[in-house]
Order: C-alpha cells, then structure tokens, then sequence
C-alpha cells in the first residue's frame, strides 16, 4: 500500500513489474491480501528513480523494506551485485563470494562486509560458478546461509535479499535480477545446537555432545 492505495499485488515468492508513481514522500506498508497492513514507513522517491520494495515476515507481521534499484550495467564477463539484509534477529552479516563447493570461508575476505540495510554494490565476474555463504559478521565459521551456484548473467544486475527466519539467527534468501520478474529463492537448510551445562564445577572436563 502506498498512501492507502494499492499499487500492486503479488503473489508469495513472487516479483511484480514497476509501476510509476509521482516523485513525492510516501507511507507505505504491506498486508496479505484481505489482511491488515504491517507496520508503515515514511520513505522520499526521487525523480528518475526505481526502487523495489522486499516484503518479508518477521513473527506474525508482515514488513517492507524500500531500496534504491538503480545499479550499473557491468561490463561483459561481469555481473553487479549489492546486498539488502534485513533480518534484524540476525544482525550485520559478512557475505562471501566462494568458488562453488568450499566447505570453509576462513581463507577468504568478505565481499561484503557488516550489512544491515542496504550495501554498495559491487561487480562480480559470471565465468566461474560460485557459491554465496552468509556468516555472522566477523565470525567466518558461523555459517547462516548457503547460496550454492547462483546464476549470475553477464551484463545483468542482482540484489541478494536476506530474511529473517522463524529461528532468529539464521536467513532465507532471494536473489533478483534487476528489471525482471523472476528470482531464486533459498530457505535455509540448517538447524542450530547449543548446551547449557549445569553440571558441578568439581567436573572440570568441558562438556562433549555426540
């Protein structure tokens, strides 16, 4: 909704084409069809601008997040590609770019780095298959996500939406093309373990779970 007038309806897991509306500041929210709007916002859009607007849940309400859709077409060989996290339970998020198959991430850098909102974006090169892996921020070995083999055109524009999951630290994920109405989206697949030890403090051996 923008302004309490419906500017367009989507299905789940689904990607509406653009529509024009008047630069101007607007309210907007979302609601499931029939249902009540989630929580609004105040958001400015400026002339000869696009924006898309990535509807997510977070316990029982339903939530958007506008952002700037206007990213550089790359060179051939290249895609460009910028990450909107907006799963505030898991926090700021370091995104890896890995060769398709890598088990760990701890030799590489970040290719983005503490995001929560909306980074910069950044090229990257479409001849090789990748895997994107999402950890905590600074913390290379605490894996949230796993994008394995993203289809990255050369030439084309991507965001990389990350979501917030019923369990809180981890994410889903969407990856759209900018321009186009289709995108991949990946739930998580991960479980997470952790042990309170109330044993006495006689027992000096750390706690082994098997």
């Amino acid at each position: 909704n923008l302004n309490s007038a419906a500017i367009v309806s989507t299905g789940a897991r689904s990607i509406s084409g653009y529509v024009s509306v008047s630069p101007s500041t607007y309210t907007l929210s979302v609601a499931s069809a029939g249902g009540q709007p989630g929580p609004s916002s105040n958001w400015g859009l400026g002339t000869a601008q696009n924006y898309s607007a990535l509807a997510f849940e977070r316990g029982n309400s339903s939530n958007l997040y506008l952002y700037t859709d206007n990213q550089s077409v790359s060179s051939t060989g290249f895609a460009s590609l910028n990450v909107v996290n907006v799963s505030q339970d898991a926090g700021a998020l370091d995104v890896y770019l890995v060769p398709h198959g890598t088990t760990s991430v701890t030799a590489y850098q970040p290719l983005f780095s503490q995001v929560l909102g909306a980074s910069t974006a950044t090229t990257v090169p479409t001849t090789v298959n990748w895997d994107i892996v999402v950890t905590l921020a600074g913390t290379p070995t605490d894996i949230r996500l796993t994008v394995p083999s993203p289809a990255f055109v050369s030439g084309d524009s991507y965001t990389l939406g990350l979501t917030p999951t019923i369990g809180g630290g981890l994410v889903d994920a969407i990856l759209v093309a900018q321009g186009l109405t289709t995108a991949a989206f990946t739930p998580t697949a991960q479980a997470r373990v952790r042990v309170w030890s109330a044993l006495p403090e006689s027992l000096a051996d750390p706690v082994i779970v098997t």
